[in-house]
């Protein structure tokens, strides 16, 4: 986690040390979409250039069924960002956009009985035979961000505007964890069986989600500008 934080964090707090070069350069932002409901504060460089970092979270529980077994979820998106702007017009909103996020979204999972039974590789177990089945999926701390976007032009005098963002981050492949214990009093080769199958499970969710390497960003806020 400190690996992907302290670069972050001592880039920003190099950039705010630095002098503005306008009046209305710097500002602070509210913004929602997919990567939650965040905060950001925007660092005026030139009239073409500005920096922001924000801080995003969002909470959300649902369920999905996955090669035939259903979990209860919760997705926890919980990100950190620092990013450059670039406006091509000096005079106009649009923005093009590169930098990183500190991604620390997970979700969390408990594998649902359903009718009083459990199905992992194939194979039914009793709810009696299973003690815990849970897991869960986490990414890279560290994912690179490009996007394009709307906010107030740099050169602009007005203390309020819109924004938009559209772009995405490279999460890598996801890691994904199961976890089952056995029942007290489930015998011993039922319960190598079990583990087995488990181990089986885990490496299909894992095929089935490693396509999801970028995560797309598409948000929309307003700034307050100062």
């Amino acid at each position: 986690m400190k690996s992907a934080v302290l670069p972050l964090a001592c880039l920003a707090a190099l950039v705010f040390s630095a002098p503005s070069s306008a009046d209305h350069s710097n500002g602070v932002g509210l913004k929602a979409g997919a990567t939650g409901i965040g905060l950001e504060f925007y660092k005026g460089l030139s009239d073409n250039f500005n920096f922001r970092v924000g801080i995003n979270n969002f909470q959300y529980d649902d369920d999905f069924t996955e090669n035939d077994i259903t979990y209860d979820a919760e997705l926890e998106l919980r990100t950190a960002s620092a990013v450059f702007d670039y406006h091509p017009w000096s005079d106009s909103g649009f923005r093009l956009s590169a930098g990183a996020y500190y991604n620390g979204s997970k979700v969390n999972a408990t594998a649902r009985a359903i009718d009083g039974e459990y199905e992992f590789n194939g194979d039914v177990y009793r709810v009696e035979d299973v003690g815990s089945a849970d897991g869960k999926v986490e990414f890279k701390k560290f994912a690179p961000y490009i996007g394009l976007g709307w906010a107030s032009a740099p050169t602009s005098t007005s203390s309020w505007s819109f924004t938009a963002e559209l772009g995405a981050f490279y999460q890598s492949t996801p890691e994904a964890e199961l976890n089952v214990s056995c029942g007290s009093a489930l015998d011993a080769d039922i319960c190598s069986q079990l583990l087995a199958d488990v181990k089986i499970e885990q490496d299909k969710l894992e095929e089935d989600i490693k396509e999801y390497k970028w995560y797309p960003v598409i948000n929309f806020g307003v700034l307050y500008r100062f």
